[in-house]
């Protein structure tokens, strides 16, 4: 919960900062996404994701953001066919976006780091691990269709490279996870200020 304080006070802050820079205002947007979750580890359920974040455009091509959110997705039998739970990570990027304006179009690349604070809550009696919280990484592609000037959705999909790794125990086994990266496919919407 302290996680997820931090990272709004820090969002908080900045479009705080925004507010009181009429120029700067000119080119802030937030969005809000919700995605399916894909996790990398054969042995995880797929999840859903929700992100949020602020950013600003320096230009019609290059933009920077701030984003954060919560994934989760959950395990089962991962010791002793026996054992789930879920993995959940407050993700917290700095983004560098770039984008090509067509119309109403503009597709997008993006690239972030940040860091990743995990961790996992168990539905089975003596299931322990404790997941380390890491570097992150974010690659994506998507494209925004603006209905109207200051508004749009977008769709993207993207890789969360999460070099946390974990290890379940369970009646004395254990087994390791060094991957707990997640492939997000979803969409959202933008709000120009």
């Amino acid at each position: 919960m302290k996680k997820l304080l931090l990272v709004f006070t820090a969002l908080f802050l900045m479009s705080g900062f925004a507010a009181a820079q009429d120029d700067f205002t000119e080119h802030l947007y937030g969005k809000g996404q919700a995605s399916w979750a894909v996790a990398s580890e054969s042995d995880f359920e797929n999840g859903w994701a929700t992100l949020f974040g602020v950013g600003y455009d320096f230009n019609d091509y290059i933009a920077l953001e701030i984003e954060s959110g919560f994934v989760t997705f959950d395990v089962e039998n991962v010791v002793l066919n026996r054992g789930t739970g879920k993995i959940e990570t407050v993700p917290l990027l700095f983004n560098i976006v770039a984008g090509y304006p067509w119309e109403q179009y503009k597709p997008y690349a993006t690239i972030g780091i940040g860091y990743a604070f995990n961790d996992f809550n168990s539905n089975t009696t003596g299931l322990k691990a404790d997941p380390k919280n890491s570097i992150l990484g974010k690659f994506g592609v998507g494209i925004d269709y603006y209905y109207a000037d200051n508004v749009a959705i977008f769709f993207e999909g993207s890789y969360l490279l999460n070099a946390g790794d974990t290890t379940f125990k369970l009646d004395g086994n254990s087994k390791d996870y060094s991957n707990l990266s997640t492939w997000l496919i979803g969409g959202g919407i933008k709000l120009r200020f």
